[in-house]
């Protein structure tokens, strides 16, 4: 009787005990847990083409997104995205090139419906991360989004500057900016770096999350600050990337009424817009009226050399195609979704 007394206390205090840092509940579990909350991040420059990309993890107690500043700030305008909708952000609560941590306010009022379903990430304290403790990176390596790797923390690296969690799990470029996790599924840092020595192997660094959500209030650094959102070459290009093709058209032509100096452009994606319309005409007539007025403009001459080639004018397709790859070579192998 007293032993079986013995066990029913033994798994009863079990039964209570809080899960100790080296506790894992497993790759399926942290995945459903962790993966709805991890974004991948696209930057873009006032030109409304893409300078960089990266993973993201949404704080949505905070309304903030977190990522890592050298993939993201050469960027004007920054969202994220899961599956086909984009989530706009508002503006730089810090980023810090030295540390190499941006973090973002989200635009939560305009957000897409996944948004109500990021689950709420809980953060590890410090001093439970410890040295041979599970881990998990998930992020979107090479645009293979929502990818999970395993390891360990394989050290805790300090310096004068930087504090460093490193582990073996895999990170790959692209993984940048995304979640670090413990096995309980708590997030304890940032991935951010591989060391590059082709003799190295799982050498992999990541920011720890006190580092990316601490720092002195009225000393947060910005680094960049992103454009404002009403702009209507930034609202056009949103609208673009949405599919609203109607109403990026609208915002652009807001431009040519304020005889802006980017108009070129407000032109040009409006072209493209007018090509995902399916309406080729109205389209060249943009791209051929961009490249009026600038006539360094080789993407504007490039995709009106391909409307001259789906409709048979060869002549000046060629024309087109030669003034483009005289100013931009790469553009011979560039795709036409690329816009």
């Amino acid at each position: 009787m007293r032993v079986a007394l013995n066990i029913a206390l033994v798994a009863a205090l079990l039964s209570c005990a809080p899960l100790r840092a080296q506790d894992d509940i497993g790759g399926v579990a942290i995945y459903e847990r962790v993966s709805p909350a991890v974004v991948q991040v696209f930057a873009y420059g006032h030109d409304l083409v893409q300078r960089g990309r990266a993973s993201g993890v949404i704080l949505r107690d905070k309304g903030w997104l977190i990522t890592n500043y050298h993939a993201t700030g050469k960027g004007t305008d920054i969202s994220a995205r899961r599956g086909d909708d984009n989530l706009n952000m508002l503006h730089v609560v810090r980023a810090d090139s030295t540390l190499d941590i941006v973090v973002l306010a989200i635009d939560t009022i305009n957000a897409p419906d996944w948004y109500s379903t990021v689950p709420l990430l809980p953060r590890a304290r410090p001093n439970d991360v410890h040295e041979g403790g599970p881990v998990y990176a998930i992020g979107n390596p090479y645009g293979f989004t929502n990818t999970i790797s395993r390891g360990i923390v394989s050290g805790l690296r300090q310096d004068s500057v930087y504090n460093f969690i490193q582990t073996d799990a895999a990170i790959s470029p692209g993984n940048s900016g995304g979640a670090l996790v413990n096995g309980r599924g708590e997030l304890i840092g940032m991935p951010t770096w591989q060391y590059g020595s082709a003799r190295a192997q799982n050498l992999n660094f990541a920011i720890p999350i006190a580092e990316v959500l601490e720092w002195p209030a009225e000393n947060a650094r910005k680094d960049f600050e992103l454009v404002d959102p009403d702009d209507p070459l930034i609202a056009g290009g949103r609208a673009l990337r949405n599919g609203n093709h109607r109403a990026a058209i609208d915002h652009f032509t807001r431009m040519g009424k304020k005889e802006v100096r980017d108009w070129h452009l407000g032109l040009y994606y409006t072209g493209v817009a007018y090509e995902f319309l399916h309406q080729p005409d109205s389209a060249n007539a943009c791209y051929l009226s961009a490249a009026r007025l600038d006539p360094r403009f080789a993407r504007a001459h490039w995709r009106s050399s391909l409307i001259f080639l789906d409709k048979g004018h060869w002549e000046l397709a060629v024309e087109a195609q030669g003034k483009a790859y005289a100013i931009e070579p790469h553009l011979r192998s560039a795709h036409r979704k690329q816009y």
